[in-house]
């Protein structure tokens, strides 16, 4: 469950455990041997603070800074640490400078700051224009599922695929995702992207009309999608019509019963036709002068709430 969460942040980068808060408002001399010399990060105002026991330990000892030093190692050795998180290793002190705290704990899970550049558009294997960012892409997935345990992988759809940037990071997530796409040369693309990825297991692509989707009744947890339009909405030789709006129609047919439909759109555009057919615009987001998308999601009428929020 913790790990879920984590990998749905786009911001998050360690999970700390606090075992024991300790008070260091006593301790002028060591909180000020801290704060000025010791290693840590700065998180804007107050001043963090990070150290390992281990480092803590080979400080220098001044006056008034030995009695403070000693019960902090007395206190990190009483809870065994390494007994009860073999796998994390050495404790760490987290000093709050500002309130003059300190917080004894483990690290449970760290994540890299720069973990959404491995896998961003132009480091695919395929790269097809106006493709999502991971950071977009994985606030889509995150809108339309819920963090929840499941006995069995969530369904997850997106029918407008294109490169595959939803469906990988659905399928990072441990969903089985299925992509659909008219094309077969983004079909082939995403394919590949994938396979660099290691996710081919989870995620099936199907060269197929969004606006006919070939499922049963209730065959997915959760759709997310960024659908074409303007000039990137092609209709492969029929008649000029949004495929949009077509598959709109079929979504409540296949999807499962409290599940999630959440697709971005161009701001102003088919508002009064997507509310009529039970969506809600749920906030705006500005991606440059020229374009304003507006976030929709499905309600659902059984629960009485919006679903995805």
């Amino acid at each position: 469950m913790l790990e879920e969460y984590v990998y749905r942040s786009a911001t998050l980068q360690d999970v700390f455990l606090v075992i024991k808060h300790v008070d260091l408002s006593g301790c002028l001399d060591f909180m000020d041997l801290l704060c000025t010399k010791g290693t840590g990060i700065k998180v804007e105002n107050p001043v963090i603070r990070v150290l390992s026991i281990d480092k803590l330990s080979k400080l220098p000892s001044i006056t008034g800074s030995l009695t403070c030093l000693e019960d902090i190692l007395s206190i990190a050795d009483q809870l065994s640490f390494s007994k009860i998180y073999p796998y994390e290793g050495r404790p760490h002190l987290i000093i709050n400078c500002l309130e003059k705290k300190g917080y004894l704990g483990v690290f449970l899970k760290r994540m890299r700051r720069d973990r959404f550049i491995y896998r961003s558009p132009e480091k695919r294997a395929f790269m097809q224009y106006s493709a999502l960012s991971p950071r977009m892409a994985l606030f889509m997935v995150n809108l339309s599922t819920r963090a929840k345990g499941r006995k069995k992988p969530m369904t997850f759809l997106d029918p407008f695929c294109g490169s595959g940037g939803v469906l990988i990071e659905a399928a990072l997530l441990g969903y089985y995702a299925v992509g659909l796409e008219i094309f077969y040369k983004p079909v082939r693309g995403a394919r590949r992207n994938v396979i660099q990825l290691n996710l081919y297991t989870n995620v099936d692509l199907i060269l197929a009309d969004a606006s006919l989707p070939p499922f049963r009744e209730k065959s997915f947890d959760a759709i997310a999608f960024d659908p074409p339009y303007g000039r990137l909405s092609p209709v492969k030789g029929r008649e000029s019509v949004d495929p949009l709006i077509n598959f709109l129609s079929s979504v409540r047919y296949i999807l499962k019963k409290n599940g999630s439909c959440i697709f971005l759109y161009p701001s102003g555009r088919e508002t009064d036709r997507l509310t009529k057919m039970g969506f809600t615009e749920e906030c705006k987001i500005f991606e440059h002068s020229r374009l304003t998308r507006s976030l929709w999601c499905l309600r659902d009428e059984r629960q009485g709430h919006v679903l995805g929020s």
